[in-house]
């Protein structure tokens, strides 16, 4: 694997969490203060931190994150 590809694997895998962070957003916009909020809220705060791991190990092998789920 070259270092190109795996920069792109790693804004790939940093892409599905940014969308999955949208959508979990967007879900949490909609049920507000219902029973299961709290349980989506913690998941998205689970993507939110993988995202940030990503793009923290991005960075550390001196490439550039891709900001938007670009879906």
């Amino acid at each position: 694997m070259t270092a190109t590809h795996t920069e792109e694997v790693m804004n790939s895998l940093l892409r599905g969490e940014i969308s999955a962070t949208e959508t979990y957003q967007q879900a949490m916009a909609k049920v507000h203060e219902e029973p299961d909020a709290d349980e989506l809220r913690q998941i998205h705060r689970e993507h939110r931190a993988a995202a940030n791991g990503l793009r923290q190990h991005i960075h550390g092998v001196g490439a550039q994150p891709d900001h938007g789920s670009n879906i």
